[in-house]
């Protein structure tokens, strides 16, 4: 039998769209509070500390179980799963159900998974940025720094970056070069060391996952990321090598629970330096050295191509590589996630978006011309 028109718009609507509704309601819920409630540091370190840190954890040592991602499975999966289901709507409406009740159902679909997804992150994530006070942990505070400051900071790792430079392996072309899985299986030890050194960062030990499509990481101009929903860390491992240790400490760093993307960078270098392991320390210096020397480029370039001209030509030949890599994949694609990405960064009221990568000089001239390398 052949349904009237409406008939059809009705059941289009009715099949399954209670179920997107209360993912929605529950989404939206969860939102509001976070929001509601974020500038209560209190209530911030109630959830963090009683069900999000926990809920890590969890979740971490589960996914170890598996030698992939399981959060790129759940992206890769949701991707499919998006592409089937459009298509599935487009046969729908060529096949005779209602444009509008199948083009409402879609967006109903789409509104659900969108909701419930940042909900979840701002549970599981967002809490992070006003739970934990990293100033008040660590004692460190960001301040002002001099142009003599900055290019002192600069030279001392430009120095530590030229002592490591000969110890780790090069290949013909003296660039470094790593065994990925090695370095992740490591990474987890290598961190203590920044536990050391402040014992709130200390958690379960658990080895970051290389990302299978990596080369699509680096399309999106990202090294790495942290999954709040599986607790895992992800590195891309098709970026250059010089700088996958550093980068496996900074999302470790996030599964520790540090949310801002530069003391995330502050806790990378202070990890490798302490890790005792020599590729290690090398990535740290680097990417210390990379920060800090574009810092003190803007403020005087003078005084950055004298530092620059100090460093050994394996740590040239390194930042070269890295400069290459990234231009080639310097994309409207990229471009785009890294808008994105800025505009998340400021819903969760870090006001200096992708720049707080940058900030983190500030924090490694007040800590390193202090205490020494």
């Amino acid at each position: 039998m052949t349904l009237p028109v409406k008939e059809k718009e009705r059941t289009v609507l009715r099949c399954g769209c209670p179920v997107r509704c209360a993912l929605i309601a529950a989404g939206a819920i969860v939102t509001a509070l976070y929001f509601i409630t974020r500038s209560n540091r209190d209530v911030m370190l109630a959830v963090s500390d009683g069900i999000v840190r926990p809920y890590h954890t969890l979740m971490g040592r589960l996914c170890s179980l598996f030698p992939f991602s399981v959060a790129e499975l759940i992206y890769a999966a949701g991707i499919i799963a998006a592409v089937v289901y459009t298509a599935w709507c487009v046969r729908s409406a060529v096949h005779g159900l209602p444009l509008p009740a199948v083009l409402r159902r879609w967006i109903i679909t789409a509104a659900a998974v969108f909701i419930t997804f940042f909900g979840g992150i701002c549970l599981l994530w967002g809490v992070f940025y006003y739970s934990f006070d990293f100033a008040d942990l660590s004692g460190l505070e960001r301040r002002d720094v001099s142009v003599t400051e900055l290019e002192e900071a600069t030279r001392m790792f430009a120095n530590l970056a030229n002592e490591y430079a000969p110890l780790v392996e090069r290949d013909a072309a003296l660039t470094y070069t790593a065994d990925a899985g090695d370095i992740l299986s490591r990474a987890p030890e290598a961190f203590e060391g920044a536990v050391d050194v402040f014992p709130f960062l200390d958690g379960a030990m658990l080895e970051p996952k290389a990302m299978l499509f990596s080369e699509i990481m680096s399309a999106m101009n990202f090294t790495g990321f942290f999954f709040p929903f599986t607790g895992e860390a992800n590195i891309n491992v098709n970026a250059p090598d010089c700088f996958i240790p550093c980068t496996a400490m900074h999302e470790i760093s996030h599964q520790r629970g540090i949310a801002p993307e530069d003391e995330a960078n502050f806790i990378a270098v202070l990890a490798c330096l302490d890790s005792g392991d020599a590729e290690f320390i090398y990535s740290g210096a680097l990417f210390a050295y990379l920060h800090l020397g574009n810092a003190l480029y803007k403020a005087s370039p003078e005084a950055y191509h004298d530092v620059a001209a100090t460093l050994c030509g394996e740590a040239r030949a390194d930042l070269d590589a890295n400069n290459s890599y990234w231009a080639s994949r310097d994309t409207e694609a990229a471009a785009i996630s890294e808008s994105v990405y800025t505009g998340f960064l400021y819903t969760q009221g870090d006001e200096r978006g992708l720049q707080s990568y940058g900030a983190c000089t500030d924090l490694l001239v007040a800590y390193y011309l202090e205490e020494g390398l």
